[in-house]
């Protein structure tokens, strides 16, 4: 268990080096910790939108659910029923909750590689996702690393005639007032990697893993991200998001708190943080335990990035964080600042 002076003791420490910002409400929607620093240009806030990496791929998978409580998606019908083109090479039998949690076998698209230009082309992009056997058995566990937005886009658009980022605003974002965004923001924090840790990202990990993150290279390249503008930015939702660290606490509260189940529906919103596939995630390595849209790991579901950011809520105490960095981290690096939120989370 830790206190609220611990958690400000390891946020301290960790923002010597990164400008931070944690967030963290109750369930009620009070505010208990709200803390932000560290070193940098400009002064961080909890305001402040971040470039998120993976964190976006809770805010796809929410979308699939909203349009399934919507009666748009059959959640346990085959993906190849409303997206035949996905059904080639031996893939109808996969279900579109299967795409949800990781399970669909094409988490990478085919001959190792993609051009960046193609993600300017969703159409493009997501054809070439389609046109190739599966990677992996289905209900197989293997992070859809960089595919994630694309599989779950192309569902949506086949189900509804919409992109997944018009859906995310209309159906969530906009009614909940929240910052997260899949195309840059004009005051987003600008993302730096002075250790070159992205760059390294591959060796000692995972050979799928590998394989997976050299497919859009760009996508590790800080001063690329930076560059992004509205009107050129490519639409690769399982990693192209922005958004504030009180804007992650509150997406997250909202979810498992009155909206979800009024938006939801209780079986709905209680299936949509329950792990669905499950095992030894071949692209990640150890077990991991996948719902529609994030990582279950009892009492927390959530999502964290590459980059460092983070999100997730604890069914024991109600309490929902948001943690985003500028800088991204060495290994290891906020683990202790995590550990005692979670700490707080236990007391």
């Amino acid at each position: 268990m830790s206190t609220i002076a611990d958690v400000e003791r390891a946020f301290e420490d960790a923002a010597i080096l990164h400008p931070l910002a944690l967030h963290v409400i109750d369930r009620d929607g009070n505010t208990v910790v709200s803390l932000a620093g560290g070193p940098g240009p400009r002064p961080m806030t909890v305001d402040n939108p971040v470039f998120l990496y993976s964190v976006t791929k809770a805010a796809v998978g929410l979308t699939a659910v909203v349009a399934a409580a919507r009666g748009l998606l059959d959640l346990d019908a085959p993906v190849a029923d409303i997206w035949p083109a996905f059904g080639a090479h031996g893939k109808q039998g996969v279900t579109i909750a299967q795409a949800l949690s990781h399970g669909a076998g094409v988490p990478g698209w085919p001959d190792d590689g993609i051009d960046i230009g193609v993600l300017f082309d969703l159409d493009k992009a997501t054809d070439r996702l389609a046109d190739q056997p599966a990677w992996s058995p289905p209900g197989v566990p293997c992070e859809h690393v960089y595919t994630y937005g694309h599989l779950v886009g192309a569902i949506l658009q086949q189900a509804t005639g919409e992109r997944i980022d018009d859906l995310w605003h209309q159906t969530v974002a906009g009614p909940l007032g929240l910052d997260l965004v899949m195309t840059p923001p004009a005051d987003a924090v600008p993302l730096t990697d002075p250790d070159g840790v992205l760059a390294a990202l591959g060796p000692g990990r995972p050979p799928l893993l590998t394989q997976l993150l050299q497919q859009l290279e760009p996508l590790r390249d800080v001063a690329w991200i930076n560059a992004l503008t509205p009107g050129r930015a490519p639409l690769a939702p399982a990693v192209t998001g922005w958004a504030s660290a009180a804007g992650l606490a509150r997406l997250y509260a909202a979810w498992a708190g009155d909206w979800g189940r009024q938006t939801l529906g209780p079986e709905l919103q209680q299936r949509s943080w329950t792990a669905h596939t499950s095992g030894e995630d071949q692209a990640m390595g150890g077990h991991y335990d996948w719902a529609l849209g994030t990582s279950v790991d009892d009492p927390f579901f959530g999502m964290g990035g590459i980059g460092g950011c983070g999100a997730w809520h604890d069914h024991s105490s109600g309490l929902s964080v948001g943690l985003v960095t500028a800088r991204v981290p060495l290994p290891g690096a906020l683990d202790e600042l995590e550990a005692t939120v979670d700490g707080l989370a236990r007391s």
